[in-house]
């Protein structure tokens, strides 16, 4: 019995002691981990993944790679870990007028940064009191000009905000303004029109005036539903023949009324000779005018 028990307690003994030797290993070996993260996360803030390259891509008629390069701070040597991605994204384009977006990419295992350029496209001349802004496809002030460019899309009656500046996405005061507008680049950036809409007159932003092809003029009414209208719109259109000029008014939900440009001219300036005849047969005389004043 002696020799049992004796066997029992060095045997428990013996347990405990590897039991300790192993945590003691755990410990050293959780401590070298430990260690040596710290030691590759040092190194790679500080000696490894240091850009050796930086590659600019996409097409850009305004701006060298090099003042691209120099818009999104970052140089040669700089860390690619350290890098934050979106803010240089966000300053180039800060400080680049005619680029729409960077995409900005590490590839660590060469140690190089890509810039990926997406150019502004001109889309609008805007006009206002004080000349006209030139804006891209997405909404974003280019210029601020004195002449239209003839080869844009013409914007009557939106009011911008006092002083717009160059590199500012347009904007109004008045919140309808924008609305229309952004609806009408959405449609026009995606809609893939058949017929082009050569300008938007929204003077009245309840009676908005769309003219297609430099040929029909479209009465559309409020800028609600501005998709269906303009759908609807080149439907009917596309049921006249290819060189008809006229005149289209949106009546009610699904009814456009089209009028053909030469007969209601016509018709508009009898009407007007008419008001004109109308006035002169009233018109008092000189001589019942001094005959009444006496």
């Amino acid at each position: 019995m002696r020799d049992v028990e004796k066997t029992s307690m060095e045997h428990e003994t013996n347990l405990r002691r590897i039991r300790r030797r192993r945590r003691g290993m755990s410990r050293n070996a959780a401590l070298v981990i430990l260690f040596a993260a710290g030691t590759i996360a040092t190194l790679s803030m500080t000696v490894l993944f240091n850009i050796k390259t930086i590659q600019v891509a996409g097409e850009s008629a305004n701006y060298t790679a090099e003042q691209i390069v120099e818009a999104i701070g970052v140089k040669a040597g700089d860390n690619l870990v350290r890098l934050n991605v979106e803010e240089a994204e966000q300053r180039g384009v800060a400080n680049l007028i005619y680029v729409e977006r960077l995409d900005i990419k590490r590839d660590f295992t060469a140690s190089t940064l890509e810039v990926m350029v997406t150019p502004c496209v001109e889309a609008y001349n805007v006009k206002y009191e004080n000349g006209t802004l030139i804006v891209s496809q997405n909404g974003r002030i280019l210029q601020d000009a004195m002449d239209p460019n003839p080869d844009l899309i013409s914007v009557y009656g939106y009011q911008p905000v006092e002083a717009p500046v160059p590199g500012d996405q347009i904007h109004s005061e008045n919140e309808k303004y924008d609305r229309i507008l952004q609806d009408f680049m959405t449609l026009i950036r995606e809609g893939d029109l058949e017929y082009p809409i050569i300008s938007i007159d929204m003077t009245n932003m309840y009676n908005i005036k769309v003219n297609f092809d430099d040929r029909i003029e479209f009465a559309m009414g409020n800028g609600s539903d501005i998709e269906y209208k303009i759908a609807f719109a080149q439907d009917v259109i596309s049921r006249q023949s290819p060189d008809k000029e006229g005149y289209m008014t949106m009546i009610g939900d699904n009814q456009c009324n089209f009028r053909d440009k030469a007969n209601y001219e016509a018709t508009q300036k009898r009407r007007e000779e008419q008001i004109a005849k109308n006035e002169e047969t009233t018109e008092p005389t000189e001589e019942t005018t001094g005959a009444s004043g006496e």
